[in-house]
């Protein structure tokens, strides 16, 4: 019995959140301290128009520019790689303009640029195809990103007649977990 006095045949281990508080720490470095760790996946779900890519340039550039994104405590700088599968490029240039002259308005940061690449695809890509997949595994060969912001899920996937769109998300989620 646990200590929530429940057995468990395997499949199910129920913790308190004193039990899981207690646990020692993992051996896994921060990303962003005290927001993501290394190997860490984040999907932001929200309607359309609420600010999801602002966020995600925000994110992207702050870590980049060793700022914590929420608190613009000093961190340890990562290199990022934007993937942005929907954005036309004047939302692009807007959102990615409002981010940097936030992170310049800073003492000491105002010739700080940017180094991290950006790749635009406001049509979408396939990573049900091999083409598709082979593309962005060497984008992240080639650019070695401590983080990826890769979005919107929706437009990773073109799935072929017969196959439900749930099925081909998992497909793409599985992918991403090997890369």
């Amino acid at each position: 019995m646990d200590r929530l006095g429940i057995r468990g045949d395997g499949d199910l281990e129920l913790s308190t959140a004193y039990d899981v508080a207690a646990r020692p720490e993992a051996d896994v470095p921060w990303l962003v301290p005290g927001l993501l760790y290394y190997q860490d996946a984040v999907i932001v779900v929200a309607g359309e128009g609420a600010g999801k890519s602002q966020l995600a340039r925000q994110v992207a550039l702050c870590a980049e520019a060793g700022l914590h994104p929420f608190t613009r405590h000093e961190i340890p700088p990562i290199r990022t790689l934007t993937i942005d599968l929907e954005n036309k490029r004047r939302a692009m240039t807007d959102s990615f303009r409002l981010a940097l002259r936030s992170i310049q308005a800073r003492d000491g940061m105002a010739d700080w640029q940017p180094k991290g690449p950006v790749w635009e695809a406001p049509g979408g890509m396939n990573l049900l195809d091999g083409r598709d997949r082979r593309r962005l595994t060497e984008a992240i060969r080639r650019t070695r990103p401590d983080l990826v912001f890769f979005g919107p899920v929706y437009k990773s996937f073109r799935p072929t007649a017969g196959m439900k769109d749930d099925s081909a998300a998992l497909e793409v989620t599985g992918f991403f977990d090997e890369l």
